[in-house]
């Protein structure tokens, strides 16, 4: 697990690999058993942003290596959450028969999860610092099609983002009640758009259409 950490003042970096010798590595450990990867920031982070952090990890071994963990500690916590999935999965259904969401959610992540974060702005309506999460995919435009189905289990409108164009991209937005990422209380709209190798998601418009 390679983990960058940047200073906007000065521009230094501290890079941190975190495991254990491969013959050793049993259960959790067995998900740091990676080929070194680069942990930079790639060329299209901003200069001025706060905080960044990129996690270098094989994300369809690691939730298969997870649920196995879960089923070993507790199969009723395993079915709950395949329970969850179902769920979600049967929502994307209507809209699409063929849906899978291990196929086609799980199985388009890739080994790249980036977010970084700028300065709070001035405007008091602004709750929160602007930030940006990028999921690395081999297939972006499929895995941001793909979200609707874990989207769905948060709010209804998951399975029917809206839907519209910036500078020739599809950005999709959905109401949320409550969300795992962006800053703030109450509801909030999360954004999100594929391009450049990720599905970037956000809570403030302005940071995903700089992207």
């Amino acid at each position: 697990l390679a983990v960058a950490f940047r200073n906007p003042g000065d521009g230094t970096q501290l890079d941190f690999f975190l495991g254990a010798p491969d013959a050793g590595r049993e259960g959790l450990l067995k998900l740091l058993a990676l080929d070194p990867k680069d942990s930079n920031p790639p060329a299209f982070v901003p200069a001025d942003v706060m905080k960044f952090l990129r996690v270098r990890l094989n994300f369809p071994k690691t939730i298969a290596t997870l649920e196995k963990m879960l089923n070993d500690f507790s199969p009723q916590a395993l079915n709950t959450w395949n329970f969850i999935l179902s769920n979600g999965n049967e929502a994307a259904k209507l809209d699409d028969p063929d849906y899978d969401i291990r196929k086609h959610l799980f199985g388009n992540l890739g080994d790249d999860l980036i977010t970084y974060e700028k300065a709070p702005r001035a405007d008091a309506n602004v709750a929160g610092a602007p930030s940006l999460y990028l999921i690395g995919s081999p297939d972006a435009e499929k895995l941001a099609s793909a979200l609707k189905g874990l989207l769905v289990i948060l709010s209804p409108e998951g399975r029917t983002p809206e839907s519209r164009e910036f500078l020739g991209k599809k950005i999709l937005s959905v109401k949320l009640s409550a969300l795992p990422i962006g800053a703030g209380a109450g509801p909030r709209t999360l954004s999100y758009v594929a391009g450049g190798g990720y599905v970037a998601l956000s809570t403030d418009a302005a940071v995903l259409e700089e992207y």
